[in-house]
């Protein structure tokens, strides 16, 4: 029922996009003004592949995605640790749900200047802000998860005996997984989003450098080359998440059901 309206965008994307790549084409080969100001599809494709071949954007995507996974395995590990860390300990759970929401909000923008005095022009700069950028919605949906547990549930396993210990275990540890796997999409977006701010800030190498001094040189063709493969890169970091998110239903059945049951 609910699928059917959504058919016809579905089927419709693909013509609509190569209708205003035709579009984009035709207008910039006709107008030098436009083609100048925003290049066009085939102009832009003979850049990519320069540059892959003979410019190091092979290079710069690398030096792109590598701080950016890194910070999100670093942030999915501290932040899911500690907000299963919070769930297992129920007095202090609650009070710090403010105190996480305060540090959730602080702006990766505000942190990157200084990241340049910290850990200089390296990796390390922004791998830190990729971590910071993301471990906190780890940590707010561990947290949030282990909590969502309805109420009935954990009465009743109290009811038939069941200590804190192996309720965590049994049900709000599984519940938490449950809310941190399902956040990795939003992890990985907030992960290449603060690699991006750290490549503007500061940094020798990556797709956002490239960019950054392409457009200071007007070079729009190379703008957009480096623009596609950034979105390669998030494409690179969705798949990883829709890979892990797909498995979850075997980490939690590992989690929460004894050896000697499982299949």
């Amino acid at each position: 029922m609910t699928s059917a309206p959504e058919a016809p965008t579905i089927s419709l994307a693909w013509p609509l996009i190569i209708a205003a790549l035709v579009a984009w084409e035709i207008i910039g080969r006709s107008n030098p003004s436009a083609a100048f100001f925003f290049a066009y599809p085939s102009v832009v494709a003979m850049d990519l592949v320069a540059g892959l071949l003979h410019d190091g954007l092979w290079w710069d995507t690398l030096v792109t995605l590598a701080p950016a996974l890194a910070g999100l395995v670093v942030g999915l590990v501290v932040g899911g640790s500690v907000g299963f860390l919070l769930v297992a300990s129920p007095g202090q759970s609650r009070r710090a749900t403010p105190i996480i929401a305060a540090l959730g909000a602080i702006p990766v923008f505000a942190i990157a200047p200084m990241t340049l005095v910290w850990f200089g022009l390296g990796l390390a700069a922004k791998v830190f802000l990729a971590f910071l950028s993301c471990v906190f919605v780890f940590l707010q949906a561990a947290h949030k998860g282990g909590l969502s547990v309805p109420e009935r549930i954990a009465q009743h396993l109290s009811v038939h005996g069941f200590r804190a210990g192996d309720q965590f275990l049994k049900i709000r540890l599984p519940y938490a997984i449950d809310w941190l796997t399902a956040s990795f999409k939003t992890g990985a977006n907030l992960a290449l989003l603060g690699v991006f701010v750290g490549e503007f800030v500061a940094s020798e190498r990556g797709l956002a450098r490239v960019m950054l001094n392409a457009g200071a040189l007007y070079n729009v063709k190379r703008v957009l080359s480096a623009a596609v493969l950034f979105a390669v890169v998030a494409l690179t970091l969705m798949s990883i998440a829709d890979f892990l998110y797909g498995r979850r239903s075997r980490l939690l059945r590992w989690v929460s059901v004894p050896r000697r049951f499982r299949a």
